[in-house]
Order: C-alpha cells, then structure tokens, then sequence
C-alpha cells in the first residue's frame, strides 16, 4: 500500500477513536430468516444491517462446482420497489453477506444467498482485496477448527444509487467467533482509499470497539 493510502486509512482508524457517536444504523428494520441465515434489513437503506450464520466445514468445502445463479427479489418482501432495476449497470459490486450456494451434507442449494435483502453494493477494491481475503482466511479457519460463527453488515450513507435510491454503505464490518471463543472483528471503509494489497491487519478492530460504534450486539 503506498503511502497516501496508509495514511488515509490511519487517518480514518483515528476518527474512529476521536469520534463517541454510534454509526449512522439506517431505520425501519425488518427481521428476515433463511433458514441458513438471519437477516436484519432496512426498508430505508435497501441492505442488511447485520446478517448472522453459523458456517461448517461440508458448507466451505463442498466440491459442487459454482451454480450459475442470479440475483432475484426475496420472495418474502414481493411489494419491495424494482431493485433489479436500480442495481443494473452500478459501478458497485454486488457484495452477498452470507455467500454459500450449495450444503453438500444436506444436498441443498441455499437459493436464498442470491436474494437482494443478502445484497449490500461494495467498492472494487474492498470486493476483491480485504474482503476477498477475509473470505479465505475463514476457510482455513473452518478447516482446522470444523465450524464458525459469523455476522456482518454494513452502516452509513455514502450516496444513493437508481431510481429508488439504494445507500451505499460507507462502512462494512465481519466478526467471526471461533470454537473457543475468540473472536475476530473487522471494520472496512467501502471507497477508494482500499487497494487490492492491502493487509487485513489494518482493519482488525477490538469486538467491542466495533459494537460500541454499532450500538448493538452482532451476536444477539
């Protein structure tokens, strides 16, 4: 990471200290569960606050080759606003929290993982860098350990995209609780000042540094 960008992620770590406020948590929450996940969505924000999940290690692993799936409306919010419509075409990534497709020990796909309401918009560099990494870290966690707890979302307003004016987060975080009880929780700005290089190390934050900014529990 070269130098501007270092000191424009120290810059935002220390307005995280300077600052006492709570994240700017969008309202009108709704309360979904997918069997495989939980999701706490806003009507507001159009994406996840939090989705929470228990992963294993059949679910990390499974040899089913990647299903050709595409993203669809959640079936328990039919009178949601078109967006499909407003997510074609954004220069955004289409970030799935909870991003397992098949369960090989159950012989089930998890069609649910493709729903907007699991969808939150995330900047290149932090979908193909940081987070991308994280994603491959938990495998080898899952690997010796057999199965994680995980939770993750998004806060903040960043700007508004299509016609019915999606957020797109400023922040994204995911906290992962071992088998023993450690817990490893990170917090990623969702713009520029992220390179495909950069450590994950620079955005580990303390569990309780990451819900006190929150203002809630991730894991309840």
């Amino acid at each position: 990471m070269n130098m501007k960008k270092r000191i424009n992620v120290i810059l935002f770590f220390m307005l995280l200290v300077i600052s006492n406020l709570h994240a700017q948590v969008p309202g009108r929450l709704i309360t979904l569960n997918k069997g495989y996940f939980k999701v706490k969505w806003s009507r507001e924000a159009q994406y996840p606050i939090k989705v929470s999940w228990q992963m294993t290690f059949d679910m990390a692993y499974c040899p089913i080759a990647r299903l050709n799936m595409h993203f669809v409306k959640d079936p328990e919010l039919p009178s949601t606003n078109h967006l499909s419509v407003d997510y074609v075409d954004n220069v955004y990534l289409f970030g799935r929290n909870f991003n397992v497709e098949y369960d090989c020990k159950k012989e089930t796909v998890i069609s649910a993982g493709y729903y907007y309401t699991n969808v939150t918009l995330i900047c290149f560099g932090l979908y193909y860098g940081p987070w991308k990494k994280l994603i491959i870290k938990s495998k080898e966690w899952l690997r010796t350990e057999g199965q994680l707890t995980f939770a993750c979302g998004s806060f903040g307003k960043l700007k508004t995209t299509g016609s019915a004016n999606v957020w797109v987060p400023t922040h994204c975080w995911k906290v992962i609780k071992h088998k023993d009880g450690h817990v490893d929780a990170y917090l990623f700005p969702n713009d520029d000042t992220i390179g495909l290089n950069d450590d994950l190390t620079i955005f580990q934050i303390t569990h309780k540094s990451l819900e006190d900014r929150l203002g809630f529990s991730v894991f309840k």
